[in-house]
């Protein structure tokens, strides 16, 4: 028994499953087993900002009975628990319905080609702006790893991005890897050519009745230097042949 459940006082047994479905975060994406929990008591259900655990620890035992013997409820319980088992059948759902020659088989997912070293997003940085040929704003991070990122506006709207690095400070195979996630491509350029440039959609799944639903809200483009290099840049929008990285 979990903490959490443990710390559930009382549930009448022809309800008691709703302990091990407070307990799966399942219920976040099934309409009607939010609407199960907040049948049990609206008021606690807000007060608890949609919290199951928090609100079968709260309502009062009396609620708890009156329902399991409320036949309207037990229909809804029912169905929803029905449908958590089988969503939770692993031998159910499209991939075993599409691919039932694997049942059974023991996936994993990894890449051992790549290590992270130092990621940037966690340091600080020192801001200073300047005006002239274009605007530009330069970053220095002020962690273990130096780092200048510094950026310049045109009048056309073109967005120019300068790396510099202390390649004594990493290891001579590593590689210097930029994440940019972007609404839309208005077209990449890069100085000098990157070893690789990886560019994946990004996605976010919704659940609605009729299945899951995939929409696409931008791109992500990575690319690869190596941190030998030291300096590296990259432009957005820009024309063919416009030199980037004046910075």
């Amino acid at each position: 028994m979990s903490q959490d459940s443990a710390k559930i006082p009382y549930l009448p047994e022809p309800i008691a499953g709703l302990e091990r479905l407070a307990l799966n975060l399942w219920w976040r994406w099934d309409r009607r087993a939010r609407l199960l929990f907040r049948t049990i008591d609206p008021t606690i259900w807000s007060a608890t900002r949609h919290n199951p655990v928090a609100t079968l620890r709260m309502v009062d035992p009396n609620r708890l009975a009156q329902l399991s013997r409320d036949k309207e409820f037990l229909a809804d319980y029912r169905t929803v628990m029905a449908t958590l088992d089988r969503a939770l059948d692993r031998n159910a759902g499209w991939f075993p319905e599409t691919y039932p020659e694997l049942a059974g088989t023991c996936f994993a997912y990894f890449c051992a080609e790549y290590a992270p070293l130092h990621s940037w997003s966690n340091d600080d940085f020192d801001a200073e702006t300047a005006i002239g040929e274009l605007a530009t704003v330069a970053l220095r991070a002020t962690g273990p790893v130096a780092l200048e990122k510094t950026l310049g506006f045109s009048e056309a709207g073109e967005v120019e991005v300068t790396y510099r690095w202390d390649p004594a400070a990493l290891p001579s195979d590593a590689w210097f890897a930029p994440e940019l996630s972007l609404a839309l491509d208005p077209g990449v350029t890069f100085e000098p050519a990157p070893a690789a440039v990886w560019r994946h959609d990004i996605v976010t799944m919704s659940k609605r009745e009729s299945g899951l639903e995939e929409t696409v809200q931008g791109v992500s483009i990575t690319p690869l230097w190596p941190a030998s290099l030291g300096r590296a840049s990259l432009a957005l929008g820009s024309r063919p042949g416009h030199a980037v990285g004046r910075a």
